[in-house]
């Protein structure tokens, strides 16, 4: 993910992707489609009153939602919700062997 190259639009501020072939492996092992992935990164969908509309982002804010704080938060939520779960194995633990995130 870290190695995805994202270029300024020229009179816009508005990213889009520069090389794809990093974000085609990384969508393989997510298991979503490419432009997905890269639409979800350039132009994600926000919650504005009732209505959801897409918000165009600039090549910093693309590349924070990558490597900060984002995108590895709400995959790692994600991921540990499908593990509690998938595994019937866990429901008998007590919950003080569970961490929160």
């Amino acid at each position: 993910m870290g190695n995805m190259k994202f270029k300024q639009r020229p009179r816009e501020e508005q990213a889009e992707p520069d090389e794809t072939e990093e974000a085609q492996c990384a969508s393989d092992m997510f298991g979503v489609e490419n432009e997905q992935l890269l639409g979800a990164l350039v132009k994600p969908r926000v919650r504005v009153g009732n209505e959801w509309v897409s918000k165009g982002q600039n090549v910093d804010q693309v590349n924070w939602a990558i490597g900060i704080c984002i995108f590895p938060k709400s995959l790692i939520t994600s991921l540990h919700v499908f593990y509690i779960l998938q595994e019937p194995w866990l429901k008998h633990f007590t919950r003080e062997f569970f961490t929160g995130l």
